[in-house]
């Protein structure tokens, strides 16, 4: 059975009513619903150093004002790699792994994420007297913290902290945030 298509008729007045079958019925939309619907844009932030567009923050994100700090940066070089950072943190954490700060390398390019259990570390190493090797950390980046110093100091490393040799770590992060090279 095929169904006549709907049809509107015009009247000579401004507004030309719709006409409707019996179970039909048309309301006017709710003016204040669709005006609130249309006002509830997002400000989209762009990078001052040409990264882009800024990726949302997570709510449980401990940093929410990331993006207002890096406006109060006026060197370029310097505003570039603190926001690499940031970004490198953001994908981190959303990914699970939780930061408490980071560095970026301006010798290796490379940004150094700062977690709670993890040391990134440069042994040094020497022959004592007797003709034993010994080692000491002679550069150690991460968040282990002052307490882990004294077993850097000797050789040792901390209960319950990973090391990574700081010439083998760090990420690159145009590669992980899948950026191009300039």
């Amino acid at each position: 059975m095929e169904t006549q298509p709907e049809t509107f008729t015009e009247t000579s007045t401004q507004e030309s009513p719709i006409e409707t079958t019996e179970n039909e019925t048309f309301e006017e939309p709710d003016t204040d619903i669709f005006l609130e619907k249309v006002t509830e844009t997002q400000e989209v932030r762009v990078s001052r150093f040409g990264l882009g567009i800024y990726p949302e923050i997570p709510q449980d994100y401990p940093d929410q004002d990331i993006w207002d700090r890096l406006e109060d940066i006026s060197d370029p070089i310097h505003g570039k790699r603190v926001e690499l950072i940031d970004r490198v943190r953001i994908k981190l954490w959303k990914q699970g792994t939780k930061t408490v700060g980071g560095s970026y390398s301006a010798k290796t390019h490379r940004v150094y994420p700062s977690i709670p259990d993890v040391a990134y570390v440069r042994w040094k190493y020497f022959e004592e007297p007797d003709g034993t090797l010994s080692r000491f950390a002679s550069f150690v980046s991460g968040g282990p913290g002052p307490a882990a110093e004294a077993y850097f100091d000797r050789g040792e490393i901390p209960p319950g902290i990973t090391v990574i040799p700081y010439d083998e770590a760090g990420i690159d992060p145009y590669t992980f945030l899948e950026f191009k090279y300039e």
